[in-house]
């Protein structure tokens, strides 16, 4: 009787492992998202759980692996869902094989809520998630690490003639050159535009009738590999005036007649949209610096004008301004 009873237990126990393992097929590895233990933290890489999608939130025939991250490390944080494969999939119930481009893993059901995923030689425990997580917030690393735009930047958007502007970039610069984009503009002898390594010196340009004209310079940059970018700058036109005054009224004179002894002389400065302002705390026009010979006294300025007494002697210099590698020089000669 008790030979019998022990072999009823051990049939018994037989026929449950063969309805278990039975069973095992029906079990649902599609339509769910599985997850595994945690993993410790090591080298550059944070805490984490894997996360695997299986035709749920990525949609059916499709899959998604993603790192869920469990501490904040560089730009990730804790919560985040880190991208690390998705596609297409195809499952074969009855060999309990997934497969996609990369090859196929094997499924193994440790129980209706745990599997074990073999790839590689590699195995990996994942237990079904409860609360599916969404993917709509999943952050794709090579989007988020992938190389900037070559782009080139200038040290200022414009200046004036004579003056220089650089320019770096985000990768190496293997070459730099530069066009006028202004149309109906002439560029002065008196100063050329240049560009020497990254660095770009302003030419002085006018328009029709010789009137100043800004004019904008476009860069083309190409880096090692030969990518290509652009940026634009502005060349702004600009020369000295000379004024002589008369109850308030300015007349501008060229100096080329002589000047009378005596005579007040009003200095300032011209661009293409018109005069420039005269700043006294740094004595220049804008920027733009100007010298007189010692034998002009300054008695004061108003109207962006600085004004100067000329002597009762008969006597010559040269008034100069400058911005960079531009320079005018101007000569006033005392004779009457």
């Amino acid at each position: 009787m008790k030979r019998l009873l022990f072999a009823f237990m051990a049939a018994f126990l037989l026929f449950s492992a063969c309805k278990k393992d039975d069973s095992a097929t029906d079990y649902q590895f599609e339509g769910c998202q599985w997850i595994t233990e945690e993993e410790e933290a090591y080298g550059d890489y944070p805490a984490y759980k894997t996360l695997f999608d299986v035709g749920l939130k990525s949609g059916a025939g499709k899959f998604t692996m993603a790192m869920l991250m469990l501490e904040d490390m560089g730009p990730f944080h804790e919560g985040d869902l880190v991208l690390v494969s998705q596609g297409s999939y195809t499952y074969d119930k009855s060999k309990k094989e997934f497969s996609d481009e990369s090859g196929t893993a094997t499924i193994k059901f440790l129980s209706k809520n745990m599997i074990k995923l073999s790839f590689d030689g590699v195995d990996m425990v994942f237990t079904k998630v409860d609360k599916p997580y969404s993917l709509s917030d999943l952050i794709d690393p090579e989007e988020l690490f992938k190389p900037e735009d070559f782009e080139v930047v200038p040290s200022k958007d414009s200046d004036w003639a004579g003056g220089s502007i650089t320019f770096t970039a985000n990768r190496t610069i293997q070459s730099l050159t530069y066009d006028v984009l202004t149309d109906g503009v002439t560029e002065q002898d008196i100063c050329k535009t240049t560009l020497t390594g990254e660095t770009l010196v302003l030419g002085q340009y006018v328009g029709a009738g010789s009137a100043l004209a800004d004019c904008k310079i476009q860069i083309k940059a190409a880096d090692e590999e030969g990518n290509e970018t652009t940026c634009i700058v502005t060349s702004r036109a600009w020369r000295p005036a000379v004024y002589t005054e008369y109850k308030g009224e300015y007349t501008q004179d060229h100096l080329d007649n002589g000047w009378s002894r005596g005579q007040e002389c009003w200095l300032g400065a011209l661009c293409a949209d018109g005069e420039l302002p005269y700043d006294g705390e740094t004595d220049s026009f804008g920027g733009i610096s100007y010298t007189v010979p010692d034998f002009m006294e300054p008695f004061g300025s108003r109207d962006n004008k600085i004004g100067y007494d000329t002597p009762n002697d008969s006597v010559s210099g040269t008034i100069t301004y400058s911005y960079g590698a531009l320079s005018f020089e101007l000569i006033i000669d005392i004779d009457r």
